[in-house]
């Protein structure tokens, strides 16, 4: 009888602390979801906004993660795509990758399936070129390395997804397995295609913005201000996350609901040229995001884009010019100013003055649609169309070297847009720096 009774406290014991593990798991994560209701208690739209993004679908841009593999001495891989054919049987993997210029490319190419089938496929190769090298003349000398696109094609179904592909180095016999991604080339009834997906490349090479600049303060301010014009999701590329910046990504995604995907990008060599990573980011970026965001734009932290208008619907000016554009037009070129940034002015667009001697550059959102493989890749395959002042700028906030020959941009654009810069301007402060402990 006394064993019974034994036996009974001792389950009565593991209910209880079962029943405790629970109350506990669920009281944080009330905690939590009360945390996000009482940032967003104020009456501004806007807010309204952030708790309706904070619920929605994930387009999940991050899984799996990508990371530089290892192939041989010469050839590193990054990330590898599938794409299952329409019209006949099989399918194709990408795989973007960088090696060594006078390297010859010797692989052979294989299918991991999801249950463990291994099957052989076609491998080829090509380059992802720049053409515009003018002002990278003594880095483009001094480059070592070729990015391409390796290909893997199949020319059979099977029963199960294709899981990693298979490189093998023909010199060394070794396998190497990178994880796949699976495009989403036609359009699933169930999920929404995002109108315009950032790609942001916040790596330790990209010397576009000052030190003082890469702040956690900057950080949150570049995401909200890209929140509150309309722009959804964020993919961000970074080599130190771990170290720099996690306070503000943990903010961002609790606290405000912006969706950020963070990718690794621990490039593997000495390559610090920024044309060649974003050429790469880039590649990685419109592939990530096929068939789920109609446009894509790369982006470094001091680059803000100054709508008319909010731009999450069809409805606005810049949406309208772009879906309206002939199919020939590839990209969309936004015109910039290099924005004089002021220590004591927090919110960036607080800034008035733009310098003409510091050199502006093309901005360009990209139209994200399949195929980009036909090809070797280069901007001659490329064709633009410029987007009219009026209808978005963009901003590049920059350390002026002098003070003189400075203008207002504020006397550049109409009024109308002018204002909307301002309300973008005071929202960003509520939800910065308004009722701050």
């Amino acid at each position: 009888m006394r064993k019974y009774q034994q036996l009974l406290l001792v389950l009565i014991s593991i209910i209880s602390i079962s029943i405790l593990i629970v109350y506990k798991s669920e009281n944080e994560r009330l905690n939590h979801v009360l945390n996000v209701i009482n940032f967003f208690g104020q009456k501004d739209a806007i807010n309204l906004v952030k708790i309706e993004n904070y619920s929605n679908f994930s387009y999940r841009f991050d899984y799996p993660l990508p990371n530089w593999v290892n192939l041989n001495n010469d050839f590193h891989g990054y990330s590898a795509f599938w794409r299952k054919n329409d019209l006949i049987k099989g399918g194709e993997v990408i795989l973007i990758g960088v090696g060594s210029i006078l390297s010859p490319v010797l692989f052979q190419c294989k299918v991991h399936y999801s249950d463990d089938t291994i099957k052989p496929g076609k491998f080829g190769f090509m380059r992802i070129e720049e053409t515009d090298m003018s002002e990278n003349n003594i880095e483009q000398e001094n480059e070592k390395y070729v990015i391409y696109k390796f290909l893997c094609k199949t020319q059979a179904d099977h029963s199960s997804e294709p899981k990693n592909l298979i490189l093998l180095n023909t010199q060394t016999k070794t396998e190497h397995y990178v994880p796949i991604r699976h495009l989403t080339i036609k359009q699933k009834p169930n999920i929404d295609k995002s109108l315009l997906t950032i790609c942001l490349d916040l790596n330790s090479y990209n010397k576009s913005f000052p030190d003082e600049f890469n702040n956690d303060t900057n950080v949150i301010q570049f995401f909200l201000h890209h929140e509150l014009i309309g722009i959804r999701n964020f993919i961000v590329y970074n080599s130190y996350i771990n170290q720099m910046h996690q306070h503000a990504i943990d903010l961002l995604t609790n606290k405000y609901g912006v969706r950020l995907n963070v990718l690794p990008y621990n490039f593997p060599f000495a390559l610090n040229s920024k044309i060649k990573n974003l050429l790469i980011i880039e590649a990685d970026c419109k592939l990530r995001s096929s068939g789920l965001s109609k446009y894509v734009m790369v982006s470094s932290l001091n680059d803000y884009i100054y709508p008319s208008e909010k731009i999450s619907s069809m409805q606005s000016q810049l949406v309208k010019f772009m879906s309206r554009s002939s199919n020939e037009i590839n990209r969309f070129g936004l015109s910039s100013k290099a924005v004089c940034t002021d220590a004591h002015r927090k919110i960036l667009s607080d800034n008035e003055k733009y310098s003409v001697d510091v050199k502006s550059k093309t901005f360009y959102i990209e139209k994200n649609e399949y195929p980009y493989n036909n090809k070797e890749v280069n901007d001659n395959n490329k064709k633009n169309i410029e987007i009219d002042t009026d209808v978005a700028i963009v901003h590049r906030y920059v350390k002026c070297p002098k003070k003189d020959d400075l203008y207002s941009w504020r006397t550049t654009l109409k009024q109308q847009h002018v204002e909307y810069i301002n309300f973008i301007s005071k929202e960003l402060n509520k939800l910065m720096f308004s009722n701050k402990k």
